[in-house]
């Protein structure tokens, strides 16, 4: 049994080997059951501790064929499917903590934008996703030109990440259509220099 009081990134890497061992299966039906429980096991620990998006996104990542309409399959097929679905899910936690980490870095780049500025500062626990990606917003931060001032654009993005990643919806709104409103006057002209 896990401890979901540990580390959570440390019960992912204990939940990763709970779910290599289901490529040990030889019984279809046993296979199907563990598999299932696995990817309920699973659910509940990311709910806990990383959110309710990543259990979803978790939970429509694969399915077990080796169990379906009442009927077991124990051909070949159903065993490769079976064991891609394992390696499908397995890769995705690996890839966690990583999205996490990207995310925390991108709400932290905000944060430190808006203490520089003599704004201040709010600390939140958020592990949603961003909006935008913050890799787009550092490639708009990388563009120059003598006609055009980004920093307003890059602002809205950042602002629209904050406001996504604490569930503010309205702000999103709002944002989202001055971002859309900002874009032509900036991007009027085809040559960024």
């Amino acid at each position: 049994m896990t401890d979901q009081r540990a580390d959570p990134v440390a019960t992912l890497v204990k939940l990763a080997a709970e779910g290599r061992e289901l490529d040990d299966e030889s019984n279809p039906v046993t296979a199907d059951a563990d598999f299932d429980r696995w990817v309920h096991k699973v659910s509940d620990h990311l709910q806990e501790h990383f959110g309710p998006e990543s259990a979803l996104e978790w939970q429509s990542l694969s399915d077990s064929p080796l169990v379906q309409g009442g009927h077991y399959y124990d051909d070949d097929q159903a065993w490769r499917i079976f064991r891609v679905a394992i390696r499908k899910c397995l890769n995705w936690l690996a890839e966690l903590p990583k999205r996490l980490r990207e995310q925390a870095s991108a709400l932290e780049k905000v944060q430190t934008s808006a203490l520089e500025e003599g704004r201040r500062e709010i600390r939140l626990q958020t592990t949603a996703r961003a909006f935008i990606d913050p890799s787009r917003i550092e490639e708009l931060k990388q563009l120059r030109s003598d006609k055009f001032d980004f920093s307003k654009m890059i602002r809205l993005c950042e602002e629209l990440n904050v406001s996504f990643a604490t569930e503010s919806y309205f702000a999103v709104a709002m944002l989202g259509r001055a971002l859309v409103d900002h874009v032509p006057p900036d991007f009027r002209s085809t040559h960024v220099y």
